[in-house]
Formats: C-alpha cells, structure tokens, sequence
C-alpha cells in the first residue's frame, strides 16, 4: 500500500513535532530559485525525478507536484517552521500570476471581439477554448469532429491572426489568386464521407442510397473548391485591405470587418479565412 503524504514536502515530524527535512527543505530552495531564474515546470519535475527524492513513496515527479510546491503558503507561514526567505515566495507567486495571464487563465480581452470567429479547419465548426488552470495551459478542441489544437496561448493566437492579417494589407490583390473554399471542409462533407465509410464497410448496404451519398458528398466538395473568379466582395475588400497600413497592434473591430474565420489546425497552425473566401 502506497504511503500517503500528509505534510508538505521539506517536512518531517519528530517526535510528535513537524520539523524541517534538511535534505527536501533544500531541494524546496533549489526549487524555488530555479524556477525563479526561468526554470519550466517540467524541467524540475525531471531534475527531481534525477535527484532521487520521493515527493510520496513510488510516485514520479511531475509538473503538478513541483506546482503544488511552488503554491505551498506552508513554507513561510506561522502554521510550519519558515524553510524559505518570504520574498523569495513572494517573487515566485508574482512570476506565476504574470505567467498565468500570458498562457492561460480567462480569455484575452482582445480576443473577446471575435471569439466566434474561431473555428476548426478540419469541420469548419467553432472551438472550445479549454483553460487546463492546474498546468496552467490553453488548448482549442472541437465539439463537431473531436480534434484538439496543441497548448496554444492567447498571445500566440493573436499574434499568428495579426501577421495573416498583415499578409493580406500589404499584398491585397493577392486575394483574387489565392484559392478560396467554403469553409475548408463543410461539416455536410464530413457527415457524408464518414457515412460512405460506414456504408462501403456494410455488407448489407443498398448499393442505390450508397451512390446517393457519393453524389452527394461530390456535390458539396464541388461547392467548396468552385469558383475562383473574382467578385463583388473580393474587389470590395481588396480596396479597403488597401486603405490599410500594416497593423502593429491587435485591433479586432477592424478584423471584424475583413476576417470570415480563424482557422486552427491540431498541430496549432493558425490560418484567417477571409470574407470571399480567400485563405492566408
């Protein structure tokens, strides 16, 4: 049976007293000042794991135990003897709180103004955005086909919608050339090839419905990669792209203007589809 920890690490109790663990109250120092100095959680997750300590008995270091080390108030408190300087705590608490507002927590108040705009490019369909707050991460998952995005912070979204954005002001006759699509795949093109999948794996499947389905789904793909000819809307937008100086800043009323949907592949790729169609 596995032994549980019921102290903090850095502490022991003798004799009926908690004390500090002169070995694990110095790796909590060389945490904290590590971490301090840039150190990720994962790499003092490994460099404890190579130490030798045990934060419980057969566990293996990973970033939430070096996390719940860092949040411990325990190590400064009246509660347990202080094993750490306070404004050392301090500091690190500061450090996390910031890292905490770049890489995860709410949702930038910059993105609030488009937030439906972002959307999955497999299906076309809108994310979910997921805030993994114990690790302090942001993923986009989508509701419709099930694919996540890799950790993608705010700040990395914003900054990959600015440069497509920018692509698009600085060349915008560039948008009658670039191949445009019906929102990618349409979630009617999925649905369909996933049922053709299911009808072709049927022993029993009516042959008749089967190439209904084909016709179908060649239909909807014919809609999605047709047309490339330039519109109304494309020398419309080409026109007041050109109005434009390249955006240094994250301006999502003007974005509104130009943007259809932000695009995000799993691998975390952000692309901007914009309102004829064209993709950069």
């Amino acid at each position: 049976m596995k032994k549980k920890r019921y102290l903090p690490f850095g502490y022991r109790i003798n004799e009926g007293i908690i004390i500090p663990d002169a070995i694990e109250a110095s790796a909590v120092q060389s945490i904290f000042e590590n971490y301090r100095n840039g150190a990720s959680l994962q790499t003092l997750a490994k460099e404890m794991q190579q130490s030798g300590l045990k934060y419980r008995e057969n566990a293996v270091w990973n970033k939430a135990m070096i996390a719940r080390i860092l949040d411990c108030e325990k190590y400064i408190s009246e509660e347990f003897p202080a094993i750490l300087p306070s404004d050392l705590f301090m500091q690190v608490q500061r450090l996390r709180k910031n890292k905490a507002q770049i890489y995860g927590g709410s949702l930038n108040p910059a993105l609030r103004g488009i937030r439906d705009l972002i959307c999955c490019q497999t299906c076309g369909q809108k994310l979910v955005r997921i805030n993994h707050r114990d690790n302090v991460y942001i993923i986009w998952k989508c509701p419709s086909c099930h694919t996540g995005t890799r950790y993608l912070p705010d700040r990395e979204l914003m900054l990959n919608v600015l440069s497509a954005i920018n692509k698009a002001i600085v060349e915008p006759q560039k948008i009658r050339k670039i191949k445009k699509t019906a929102d990618c795949l349409s979630v009617q093109v999925v649905r369909l090839e996933n049922e053709i999948h299911r009808e072709l794996g049927n022993p029993k499947a009516d042959s008749k419905r089967l190439l209904e389905i084909i016709k179908q789904c060649a239909q909807e793909k014919y809609k999605a990669c047709h047309s490339n000819e330039d519109s109304e809307e494309t020398e419309h937008l080409i026109v007041e792209l050109s109005k434009l100086q390249p955006m240094e800043h994250f301006q999502p009323q003007v974005l509104q203007k130009f943007i259809h949907k932000i695009l995000i592949t799993p691998a975390g790729t952000v692309t901007i589809q914009l309102k004829n169609g064209a993709i950069f």
